[in-house]
C-alpha cells in the first residue's frame, strides 16, 4: 500500500517544486492571460520559498505534489497547487488541501485564501467541495476563501 507524506519545505526544494509546477500547469498553456507559472525557472521558485513556504507531497518516495503558501494579514494564502498528470485524478489534490487545512489551523490562521481560473472549471470545483466560497471575480479567475474559525481549537472538529 501506498504512503502519502506531506511536509514543508524551502529553496532546497526549488528543483522538485519547479519540475512539479511545470508537469502540472503544461497543459494550461493555452490559457488567455497564459499562466505565469509556465515562465518560472528554478531560480524564480527557489527565490519564491525563500520569502514564503512550500510543500512537497511524496507517494511512497516519488514527489507527486507541490504548493507554494504566502502569509498575509491574518490568512494563508496557496499558491500554485500542483499534483503531476500521471497522478492527477486520485485524490491528491484533495488531500493535499486537507493536509493545508489542519497545518493553517494549527499555526493560527484565521483563514486560507488562493485564486482559481474560471477557464477550469474542474479546479474551482475542487476548492468549492471543499468548502471554500468565491469572494471576488478578477476576471479570468476567481479568488477563493475558507473560514478556518469554525475550526479552531475552540469551535467545532471536522
Amino acid at each position: 500500500m501506498s504512503v502519502l507524506r506531506i511536509a514543508w519545505c524551502g529553496p532546497e526544494a526549488a528543483a522538485t517544486v519547479h519540475a512539479l509546477t511545470q508537469a502540472a500547469f503544461a497543459p494550461y498553456g493555452s490559457l488567455k492571460p497564459p499562466s505565469t507559472a509556465l515562465r518560472e525557472t528554478v531560480e524564480i521558485v527557489r527565490t519564491d520559498l525563500e520569502q514564503a513556504r512550500g510543500l512537497v507531497a511524496h507517494l511512497d518516495e516519488l514527489p507527486v505534489a507541490a504548493a507554494r503558501t504566502l502569509t498575509l494579514d491574518n490568512h494563508l494564502h496557496l499558491r500554485r497547487l500542483a499534483v503531476h498528470p500521471d497522478y492527477q485524478r486520485r485524490g491528491l489534490a484533495t488531500a493535499v488541501m486537507h493536509w493545508v487545512q489542519d497545518q493553517a489551523i494549527s499555526l493560527g490562521y484565521e483563514e486560507i485564501r488562493l485564486g482559481a481560473r474560471n477557464a477550469l472549471p474542474a479546479n474551482r470545483a475542487l476548492y468549492e467541495n471543499l468548502g471554500y466560497r468565491a469572494v471576488m471575480d478578477h476576471g479570468f479567475w476567481t479568488e477563493f476563501r475558507l473560514d478556518l474559525r469554525p475550526y479552531s481549537p475552540n469551535g467545532p472538529q471536522r
